[in-house]
């Protein structure tokens, strides 16, 4: 009897813990500065995807929003569709966001970092910032909140081989060993 009202009760919390999440568009098509470029300044071809941070506001411990968005090659635009918060950020509350970006057909920002290479690997990501959310349950409704927070394109960088950070990271060490010798 205990486990039927455990659950029953557990069912009936759901709606309300889901309704507490806010929402963003993970939508930049109609924003010029808001795309993914090349240090060039030219948007990106096509292959490229982009993923959605959050993480509660005062917290540095950042969450991908899945699924990932596609870049849309050519104009450098993201098109992710509205994306729901973690529970620590209600509906119409701010977050902190960071929106990363990458080619080479890895399934996220950090396989990219981990397993890409300087030649073909571009990657780079949004400083952090914060961004209100929207209240599709509220009332009254608002909708996915805008993210105006983030206000500049994303520059997309080659990615060191782990060869090249290590023959740097000997360089640096070599120049303190001589010089703690004279």
């Amino acid at each position: 009897m205990k486990r039927i009202l455990l659950i029953a009760f557990g069912v009936g919390l759901l709606p309300l813990i889901a309704a507490a999440q806010g929402t963003v568009n993970f939508g930049t098509s109609d924003i010029n500065n808001h795309k993914v470029v090349l240090t060039s300044g030219a948007a990106v071809g096509a292959g490229y995807s982009a993923g959605l941070y959050w993480a509660p506001l005062g917290s540095s411990t950042f969450v991908l929003l899945t699924p990932i968005a596609a870049v849309n090659g050519g104009s450098g635009f993201i098109a992710g569709g509205t994306r729901t918060t973690g529970v620590s950020t209600p509906e119409g509350a701010s977050g902190t966001f960071r929106i990363k970006a990458w080619n080479g057909g890895f399934a996220t920002y950090e396989d990219a970092l981990a397993l890409g290479n300087s030649i073909n690997t571009l990657a780079g990501q949004t400083p952090i910032f914060t961004n209100a959310t929207g209240a599709p349950n509220g009332s009254p409704p608002t909708p996915a909140g805008l993210l105006s927070g983030w206000t500049a394109p994303i520059v997309v960088v080659p990615i060191p081989e782990p060869a090249t950070i290590a023959l740097a990271g000997l360089g640096a060490a070599a120049l303190l060993i001589f010089r703690r010798r004279k």
